[in-house]
């Protein structure tokens, strides 16, 4: 179970996933030092493409054309997507990151 326990990039505190909220992972505090955290999804791109081209293959292996193999494809590339999250997520959890203030302005030259 230490596999998942997450630290914070901040205080350096363990945080176990009962910690860090499943819906609002986006954006919440460290309940130790308060400080605002999020959780980095750097692989959902990469699951997403592979699971619409696994779709895609899967629908034209089957033999499925025309109407079918679209609607066949989205709600199945929907599908893999949702299983492939899930096994890339017990593989390679996610790591916690600092989240940027809200009001921050890029500046390029001072």
């Amino acid at each position: 179970m230490l596999r998942y326990m997450q630290c914070c990039p901040s205080c350096g505190a363990k945080l176990g996933s009962e910690t860090i909220p499943i819906l609002r992972a986006y954006s919440f505090s460290c309940p130790f030092c308060g400080a605002p955290l999020r959780v980095a999804a750097y692989h959902s791109g990469v699951i997403y493409l592979t699971s619409i081209m696994f779709s895609v293959a899967l629908t034209l292996y089957l033999g499925f054309r025309d109407l079918a193999f679209a609607l066949i494809t989205i709600l199945g590339s929907g599908l893999i997507f949702v299983v492939l999250c899930f096994i890339v997520g017990l593989i390679r959890p996610a790591k916690l990151e600092l989240r940027p203030p809200k009001n921050s302005t890029l500046r390029l030259h001072d």
